[in-house]
């Protein structure tokens, strides 16, 4: 009987694990991961990075309100949290980290030019 309720308890343990691990997000980034070549942008600064305007507006609990201008072209606005990935035009926009405290906020993100 103890080795049936052994083998049981091993069977949920991998049944758990298992269904953590196919768990995932939908297809954006995981938020755990920065690449080196993500760039820092905090509230308030709008930096060109591979030619086009991310500025950041504010972040509200995970949220980031990003204003995103093409070149030449007029600036709009998207909400995003971490993981999640920004299409603008042939552009392509990966957020990695979302930040916000009593001083403003941050977020760590990666553009891709066409």
């Amino acid at each position: 009987m103890a080795n049936l309720k052994g083998a049981a308890a091993a069977l949920g343990l991998l049944a758990l694990v298992l269904a953590m691990t196919s768990c995932g997000s939908d297809g954006g980034n995981d938020p755990g991961e920065v690449p080196e070549d993500a760039v820092l942008v905090t509230q308030g600064t709008n930096p060109t990075i591979e030619g086009l305007s991310v500025g950041l507006s504010s972040v509200s609990g995970d949220e980031a309100r990003l204003m995103i201008a093409q070149p030449e072209g007029q600036a709009r606005p998207f909400s995003a949290e971490a993981g999640d990935t920004i299409e603008v035009g042939d552009y392509t926009i990966e957020v990695f980290e979302v930040n916000g405290n009593d001083e403003g906020g941050s977020v760590r993100l990666k553009v891709t030019p066409p």
